[in-house]
């Protein structure tokens, strides 16, 4: 289990983070933020119906910060559904969340 001083050492090294627990500490995970190249490419796989059934597990694949990529590819071997319950997780540290207000 990571400690408030591991989360805040990937926040500095790595700017917005999300931390992720699955129920009852099956697993943990810490996501970066996606930077706008690695972001795109999700887009564009989202709408290849090729590859769009991978698209979100690339991408979680490619922010993961902690564990190591190898762990992480464990995990998501064990725990196929860590991509898709990301997703809200994704969505706010790469700005896609917000509060509207529109008039």
């Amino acid at each position: 289990m990571l400690t408030p001083e591991d989360l805040k050492l990937l926040e500095e090294t790595h700017g917005r983070i999300a931390h992720l627990k699955g129920g009852d500490g099956a697993w943990e995970i810490v996501l970066r933020k996606p930077n706008r190249k690695e972001y795109g490419a999700f887009r564009k796989m989202g709408h290849n119906d090729a590859r769009k059934d991978t698209a979100q597990e690339d991408l979680v694949r490619c922010i993961v910060v902690y564990p190591s990529k190898q762990e992480a590819d464990a995990l998501i071997e064990d725990w196929p559904g860590i991509p898709e319950a990301a997703t809200k997780a994704i969505m706010k540290i790469a700005g896609m969340a917000v509060d509207e207000d529109v008039k």
